[in-house]
């Protein structure tokens, strides 16, 4: 029942963005297909998991407020309401928290950051400006906070629920992308958002659904994408899900999302793991799924010679610029992505998570944000999540070549299952009792 609410929860923000349906009106119905998806889930499970499984949900209408308009005019999409949900849940569970056996140094990490957060939006040159990357940075570590008070709470299948929920949204995503290509590209029918930027050879066609900041936000429907092409040694049927979703992907346009996306593969079929059949079988998958990608982009983003496609677009100068400004602003310039771009040589941010988190929030900040992140890194290796830790180094790669991770929104829910789920000994014991 959660999907049959998801996709018309989907097909109810399309519709809603094509036409600009009464706020009101937008706001109710919403609110009724939300109500009956959390029905249909709380009621058989734990409310942490039932939010988790909710930003997942509404990840894809992030873009778009509780009222049917862009977060431009009102930053209050369902993906925060859902934030905020776990945030006052974490609250009100907190004596919990106080019970168990707590990382000192983790704590003293996110001590330090709450403290030092507000230095570079006081040092903001535009505070409208600078509020909005606060948020965003917030809204990522006050539940990734959220998170580890409640690390531990949710067994293997729970994760597993989660793990389907992103490969189905991702999916169903992907077919509306390649959808809108079709009916653009053929019949000349403009459908959501599309982007139609000069390309090498002619003009590029980038659908995106309501995504925004798509070289970031498509990092997400690479690893959904990711997650089924994993999950295809379990049931094949996946391979399919995994095959759809990454012609989806090519038709964004966006390189990082794909290019990253192939070279994940490649490194996961020499070092993971797994045994010399499967191994041979990825030899011979990767390849066809690698061409298909790369065909699909070309159609959607023309180009002369496949070389084409990873150009730096004279990134490079930009980090050195970057790395500039770094070492110029030791403790950062303040949260203002207008105000960095004024700094650079060609008056664009750096395509770096890092080097841009240093250059507006200063080394303090950065560490701070590094660490965290590592954590859930080192916890899904540690816990034998084999699966997530594959995807968190994909998209860890990835975010070196896009201005910031957090402005996709989605990482948080990668990190929050990451530190929810039990470790696979934890859950073999639960397993073993019942």
């Amino acid at each position: 029942m959660k999907y049959l609410g998801f996709f018309l929860l989907l097909i109810f923000n399309l519709y809603n963005y094509q036409v600009h349906l009464n706020s009101i009106v937008f706001f109710i119905i919403s609110f009724i297909i939300i109500s009956f998806m959390m029905y249909s889930m709380q009621k058989k499970q734990s409310f942490i998991l039932t939010a988790m499984e909710m930003l997942v949900f509404t990840w894809p209408i992030s873009w778009m407020n509780i009222i049917g308009m862009p977060t431009e005019y009102l930053q209050i999409p369902w993906f925060y309401i859902f934030g905020l949900f776990i945030f006052i849940y974490s609250i009100w569970n907190l004596k919990k928290f106080y019970l168990r056996e707590q990382n000192g140094l983790l704590m003293i990490i996110f001590i330090i950051f709450f403290i030092y957060s507000i230095v570079p939006l006081i040092q903001s040159k535009s505070f409208s400006e600078g509020l909005k990357e606060f948020i965003m940075i917030m809204f990522f570590m006050i539940l990734f906070l959220c998170m580890y008070f409640n690390r531990e709470s949710i067994s293997n299948s729970d994760r597993e629920k989660i793990v389907s929920d992103i490969i189905f949204m991702n999916l169903l995503c992907a077919i509306f992308i390649i959808l809108q290509y079709i009916m653009f590209s053929y019949f000349s029918i403009s459908l959501f958002k599309i982007a139609t930027p000069l390309s090498y050879n002619g003009v590029q066609t980038s659908c995106s659904l309501l995504f925004e900041d798509t070289s970031c936000s498509t990092i997400m429907v690479g690893c959904g994408a990711f997650y089924a092409y994993l999950r295809g040694k379990e049931k094949k049927i996946n391979y399919l899900y995994s095959l759809i979703t990454m012609i989806g992907l090519a038709f964004t346009s966006r390189r990082t999302s794909v290019i990253c996306l192939i070279i994940i593969l490649v490194i996961y079929t020499i070092f993971s793991d797994i045994d010399i059949l499967k191994k041979i079988l990825y030899t011979i998958f990767v390849p066809i799924f690698a061409f298909a990608m790369i065909y699909f982009l070309q159609m959607s983003r023309p180009v002369d010679q496949v070389s084409q496609l990873v150009e730096n677009n004279g990134r490079i100068p930009d980090y050195i610029s970057g790395i500039q400004v770094f070492v110029t602003n030791p403790l950062g310039i303040g949260y203002d992505n207008t105000y960095l771009a004024s700094l650079m040589t060609r008056g664009i941010i750096p395509h770096n998570t890092v080097l841009r988190w240093l250059d507006m929030g200063g080394i303090i900040l950065t560490f701070c944000l590094i660490s965290v992140i590592l954590y859930a890194l080192y916890q899904s290796y540690e816990k034998g999540l084999k699966d997530d830790f594959w995807v968190m180094l994909y998209v860890l790669g990835a975010s070196n070549l896009i201005p910031d991770i957090l402005n996709a929104r989605f990482f948080i829910i990668i990190c929050g299952m990451i530190l929810l789920c039990m470790s696979d000994k934890d859950n073999k014991d639960i397993i073993e009792k019942t």
